[in-house]
């Protein structure tokens, strides 16, 4: 979301690029229609992080990984967005491959 700033000439300092993470990425990630998973989270990633990895790594510990519906996830039929756009990962190809840059935001539908 862009701000106006008040004052004109203002030029505040961007303290969320991705260098200041020390080689990770940010994803936002959105379990999307989860009965229990009401907002997206964050995840700090590195850019090398295979698709497949991200699923079986980072999501599997963070709060969707605590989800009794996790491990019954039918991946052959689960969809995905990035940014609002209709996204396929290949869970072989690292992010970066497929252009998941930082802070993109991904949806996922099972």
């Amino acid at each position: 979301m862009p701000v106006i700033a008040l004052e004109p000439g203002y030029g505040g300092i961007v303290r969320d690029r991705q260098q200041d993470f020390n080689g990770v990425q940010l994803l936002f990630i959105e379990w999307a229609a989860h009965p229990l998973i009401a907002c997206p989270i964050t995840v700090p990633v590195p850019p090398g992080t295979r698709f497949g990895e991200l699923l079986s790594g980072a999501l599997t510990q963070s709060v969707f990984g605590q989800q009794p519906d996790w491990p019954t996830v039918d991946w052959s039929r689960a969809t995905w967005r990035m940014n609002d756009a209709p996204f396929v990962p290949d869970l072989g190809k690292t992010l970066a491959e497929q252009g998941v840059a930082h802070k993109a935001f991904l949806t996922l539908t099972t």
